[in-house]
């Protein structure tokens, strides 16, 4: 926009300076003047408008899976079995792997048991008391409620506990790692301590991610919805539609990017 009006001002200025320096004889001569005026081109000026400019950035890009997942065993025992194997689709929900945990079990026969037998003194109490409230005290009920409450909650976490020992995969999606096989002792990845090794990895590829490093002098041109297209060599350079959906707002000191 700066140069269309320089221009301008250029041509103006010409044409002023010559109109003074004429000689005043040249005016009085219609013939000499319109003879003068056929030897100027003629030029056409227009009103600038302020338009948006496109430019291209043509960076490298990193495809990753949507979401990428290395699962590991929530409890300790043997691996009695796996159904899955690598290049296996998967669904959300469905059970990779059994883990065989023979105390887990019976902590839950424990407590399914201890909580039935609760639950039932509480009923009959409870009844008793409806039906006769002289014969027992409320205190009573309350006490025997309270622990059938009580049993109740340890029954639920050992029944989480027990949900463990079955592996789900998190979300639909390919299984593209097997780590172990059948009969493997199992740790429990509960904390860093432990020497857990992982089961599977699972990828979900029916949406991807583009991650590119914009040159610190662009990067306040991307912004989020900026569009972009996609060239995969991969694909035949199939010209993909995307657009620009976060940013760190960080710059990396290493790449400058």
């Amino acid at each position: 926009m700066r140069i269309v009006l320089l221009v301008v001002s250029l041509v103006v200025l010409l044409a002023v300076g010559f109109w003074v320096q004429k000689p005043p004889a040249v005016e009085s001569n219609p013939s000499v003047q319109a003879k003068d005026s056929a030897s100027f081109p003629e030029v056409q000026v227009v009103k600038p408008l302020r338009r948006d400019i496109a430019a291209i950035l043509r960076v490298p890009a990193t495809v990753s899976p949507y979401h990428q997942t290395t699962l590991y065993a929530k409890v300790s025992g043997y691996l009695k079995s796996i159904r899955v194997d690598k290049g296996d689709r998967v669904r959300q929900g469905e059970v990779l792997a059994v883990i065989e945990a023979p105390e887990i079990n019976q902590q839950y026969e424990q407590a399914l048991s201890d909580y039935t037998i609760k639950k039932v003194t509480y009923e009959r109490l409870a009844q008793v008391w409806k039906e006769a409230p002289d014969v027992i005290a409320k205190q009573d009920v309350d006490v025997a409620q309270a622990a059938a409450d009580a049993s109740r909650h340890l029954l639920e976490q050992r029944q989480t506990w027990l949900d463990y020992t079955q592996v789900r995969a998190p979300y639909g999606g390919i299984v593209t790692a097997r780590f172990v096989d059948p009969g493997a002792m199992i740790q429990a990845a509960t904390s860093s301590a432990t020497q857990a090794v992982p089961l599977f990895t699972i990828m979900d590829v029916s949406r991807l991610r583009l991650y590119v490093n914009v040159p610190q002098e662009d990067a306040t041109f991307v912004k989020k919805g900026t569009p972009a297209t996609i060239l995969i060599r991969e694909s035949g350079m199939k010209a993909l539609e995307a657009t620009v959906t976060r940013s760190t707002q960080a710059l990396d000191p290493g790449t400058r990017t």
